[in-house]
């Protein structure tokens, strides 16, 4: 799920991020902003962050250091043009893929 922390709950999403994701063939099952909450912080198993400010923030709202990734920085589009949309939204997929590839491994080493 995705939450942020200047989110106004219930807001719908940008129009800008409509857009990209219908680019590339998605189409979000919710259309509204969600604010993150201290409450949810111990029912999650890990999270993915897009700055280490967002990193700090969550660990001192609860979240054990290791359930914490770092991505690679991520500016937020918020206020800008198609552009800037669309830079996130690449780099997130980025982000996204070496997301995965870590758990992958981290995973085949349990086994």
């Amino acid at each position: 799920q995705s939450a942020g922390f200047a989110a106004v709950p219930g807001e719908r999403i940008a129009e800008n991020t409509l857009k990209v994701l219908e680019e590339i063939g998605i189409t979000p099952e919710v259309l509204e902003t969600r604010k993150i909450t201290s409450d949810e912080i111990p029912i999650w198993d890990i999270f993915f962050t897009v700055s280490d400010t967002h990193a700090y923030i969550i660990e001192q709202a609860g979240a054990v250091a290791e359930k914490i990734y770092v991505s690679s920085y991520i500016k937020d589009p918020f206020g800008n043009g198609i552009e800037a949309y669309r830079e996130c939204r690449d780099k997130l997929i980025g982000e996204v893929r070496k997301f995965y590839d870590i758990i992958k491994f981290r995973l085949a080493m349990m086994l």
